[in-house]
């Protein structure tokens, strides 16, 4: 098997200390990152555009690397979407915690 030499930076938000609020976009930035990668490795130009496809497209390469490698498909997907949802409900309970409370309303 041919590999295609990729070279990906992250910027430094990524690795820098941030607000545990910031996760949900700094989680969908690196996605993005690996997108942009994954396009590159394929020969095309970073587009905005059909990125629904593109993710599909980089999900289902990452299924035949599962084929390739012995990994079990429905193992991998069934922990994809625990830790998709765990790091929703986190998130959601972080910001609910982060979220200013208002006044009690007059009586």
């Amino acid at each position: 098997m041919n590999s295609v030499p990729v070279s990906v930076s992250f910027p430094t938000q990524f690795h820098a200390p941030h607000s545990p609020a910031d996760m949900p976009a700094i989680r969908a930035a690196r996605f993005e990152q690996a997108l942009k990668a994954y396009m590159a490795a394929k020969g095309n130009a970073w587009t905005p555009n059909g990125r629904e496809y593109l993710a599909a497209d980089m999900i289902a390469d990452a299924l035949h690397w599962c084929d390739v490698n012995g990994n079990d498909i429905k193992f991998v997907l069934s922990m994809a979407r625990s830790h998709h949802e765990s790091e929703k409900l986190e998130d959601a309970r972080r910001n609910a915690t982060l979220a200013p409370r208002s006044a009690a309303p007059p009586h």
